[in-house]
């Protein structure tokens, strides 16, 4: 919905051609997980998932609804990204992908899920990973805090600069950083 919106939005400006900003904020993955049947059949097919490692249950529906939200959420974006490009907008366009904090379902009482040295990517106590870190949503601990960001900018960030940080930031620096670019 969210991303059909934007691409009406861009069609609503195309003669405009002034600057707009915008912030969308999708909602998957989120609880409660709620994955399309077509999107949860496409990742048992394998399609959009990675099956299970041999000699491992199947993805339970928690977790199908869950890898669901995920394909979603990135048809999602790849629709936003699409309608910038087919507008024009694309290269001149900073766009910033986020998340507000680490996967639900808290490990506890160390913060350390079980499976985490085995099979991060199939904690017992809930989908999603934090990778090596420690905590998911809600706790102390790093994973809960520290989540993937990417910057994309195009008119100023090229390939031969970019580049990859575990620094952390705060959503609250990114107002001044994008005024600051601005001038």
């Amino acid at each position: 919905y969210l991303a059909d919106s934007f691409s009406r939005f861009l069609a609503y400006r195309k003669e405009e051609r002034k600057p707009f900003f915008a912030q969308i904020s999708f909602h998957n993955c989120h609880i409660p997980f709620i994955g399309l049947h077509e999107a949860k059949k496409a990742c048992t097919k394998g399609e959009t998932c990675t099956p299970p490692k041999y000699g491992e249950p199947p993805y339970s529906d928690k977790e199908l609804d869950y890898y669901a939200c995920v394909t979603q959420l990135d048809n999602a974006v790849g629709r936003v990204l699409s309608a910038l490009d087919d507008s024009g907008y694309y290269d001149n366009t900073m766009v910033w992908f986020t998340s507000d904090n680490g996967p639900e379902q808290n490990c506890l009482p160390t913060g350390v899920c079980q499976n985490a040295d085995t099979n991060p990517h199939r904690p017992v106590e809930g989908p999603g990973s934090a990778g090596p870190l420690r905590g998911r949503k809600r706790d102390i601990y790093e994973g809960g805090h520290r989540v993937a960001g990417i910057v994309s900018y195009p008119v100023l960030v090229r390939e031969e600069t970019s580049l990859e940080s575990w620094e952390t930031v705060v959503t609250m620096d990114f107002l001044p950083t994008v005024m600051h670019l601005l001038g």
